[in-house]
């Protein structure tokens, strides 16, 4: 069994290239829940928000959720770039998440998209040694996740906006910080963000993040990778029908280059819901067998 191989196809099909996307998409994502250096001038008629405080509880608070979930959820994850769409049913368990491929752009996916991903279920569920080294995957993203926290209360700069009307969350003004020196590669990316997020106060929480690169961005020197100015992303996150916060929305769209020679262009929007409470003592064998029971329409039955 080559796990490797097997690590990197996940458990539906990708499309070309998106080990590298999603190594950035990484990065950047989790670059924005940070903390700030000052506290901003309010305007006279909203009380006063402590941001140093509610932008460390709100970084604190996602990293917990990430490492430690109360939950885990079926749910339908839509998947949209330029080279078409698909649509997998998830399953998150303390292992880590399989799905399986519903649709590709709107439609039943080909009898042999339907066999490929059926094959990847039934080995997941069958080897031990794959669902360990997925499980190792996972922790060594997990310690990756903490470092960038680690180095995100010196990363920005935060400005008060103000407070929304109608929800009563926070919406601030984020900025690099020019005296933040990184530490570690993957930090680099924190020096080149500039955007807007918006914090639900009650809970401290992030329900909405939107930036835009304005420096270049460079990893190992500019020989590991390179971002170009001008790529921009949104995330949002909403509280559900019990009460926990999941990310319901991702767009990505960042241009750039990998290995000096090799042009990277990540143009990704991702969509999730329908998400359905699974039993927390779920494994990753338990969940692969679940989503080969699930009946799956393909091309050509």
């Amino acid at each position: 069994m080559d796990v490797a191989r097997e690590l990197s196809q996940g458990a539906f099909p990708h499309p070309k290239n998106r080990r590298e996307d999603y190594i950035i998409l990484f990065l950047i994502t989790l670059g924005l829940l940070s903390s700030s250096l000052f506290s901003p001038a309010y305007p006279a008629d909203y009380p006063p928000v402590d941001i140093h405080r509610l932008i460390r509880n709100m970084a604190y608070n996602e990293l917990t959720a990430r490492a430690h979930p109360a939950r885990y959820y079926r749910y339908v994850q839509q998947e949209e770039t330029p080279q078409g769409s698909q649509t997998t049913l998830q399953i998150g368990t303390r292992q880590g998440t399989v799905g399986r491929l519903l649709q590709v752009n709107g439609k039943p996916p080909s009898l042999k998209q339907c066999r490929k991903g059926l094959g990847q279920l039934q080995r997941i569920a069958a080897s031990t040694r794959l669902q360990q080294a997925r499980l190792r995957s996972q922790q060594a993203d997990m310690s990756r996740r903490e470092s960038l926290f680690a180095a995100m209360p010196n990363a920005f700069l935060y400005h008060f906006e103000g407070i929304e009307k109608d929800t009563g969350w926070v919406r601030l003004q984020y900025d690099p910080n020019p005296k933040f020196r990184p530490t570690f590669h993957a930090a680099g990316v924190l020096q080149g963000l500039t955007g807007t997020l918006w914090v639900d106060p009650s809970s401290q929480r992030l329900v909405r993040i939107n930036g835009t690169l304005v420096n270049t961005v460079t990893f190992g020197w500019g020989i590991l990778a390179k971002l170009y100015p001008g790529g921009h992303f949104e995330m949002r996150q909403s509280r559900i029908s019990d009460g926990t916060w999941q990310l319901t929305s991702l767009a990505v769209s960042f241009q750039g280059k990998l290995l000096l020679f090799r042009k990277l262009c990540v143009n990704i929007k991702d969509t999730f819901n329908s998400f359905e409470h699974v039993s927390n003592s779920l494994d990753v064998n338990e969940a692969a067998v679940l989503l080969e029971r699930v009946h799956v329409h393909c091309e050509g039955q």
